[in-house]
């Protein structure tokens, strides 16, 4: 008697750890991109979304030799994104509040520290991110666009440390 309850009580355990589980995937594949981020990001939001590799990038804006980012000088390529490094990075640029959209132009020098590459599929959309504008420009096979994401600065800066926390 006592054993066909512990069978039943971790058949119980077991179903719902797999409910869990399964839950946990259904959100995460249907969280979808706001309309005016989609808007913004075009046909590479599905490059962004659905990256088979996300790959982050340490910059120096000030020089252009060695290897190079779109530009700039790639100082360290991040240790590996972990699952929720590339979700939290999803998360940020699917999110319409991030974003800044407005008509005005910043007048500063965009010197990115923050370059950051989604893969999939064989194309690839890189995002050169600034700290000193609060600017970030998305450069891929159709998207070379800029934006500001001045709501987001503070949640941008803790992802950068994140990645490249005593690596500068």
């Amino acid at each position: 008697m006592i054993k066909r309850r512990f069978f039943y009580v971790f058949l119980f355990l077991l179903l719902h750890q797999y409910i869990m589980q399964a839950q946990q995937t259904i959100i995460k594949e249907t969280n979808p991109i706001q309309s005016k981020a989609k808007r913004f990001l075009g046909s590479s939001a599905i490059i962004i979304m659905e990256a088979e590799q996300v790959t982050a990038y340490l910059l120096d804006a000030n020089k252009h030799t060695g290897q190079i980012f779109e530009g700039f000088t790639i100082i360290k390529k991040g240790k590996p994104l972990t699952l929720n490094n590339i979700e939290e990075i999803k998360r940020i640029l699917s999110t319409d509040a991030t974003y800044g959209f407005d008509n005005f132009r910043k007048n500063c020098t965009f010197t990115p520290i923050l370059g950051i590459e989604f893969k999939k599929k064989g194309k690839t959309v890189r995002i050169l991110v600034s700290f000193d504008c609060n600017v970030w420009r998305f450069i891929g096979d159709n998207i070379n666009k800029e934006e500001d994401f001045d709501p987001a600065r503070s949640i941008m800066l803790d992802y950068y440390k994140k990645l490249f926390e005593n690596q500068q």
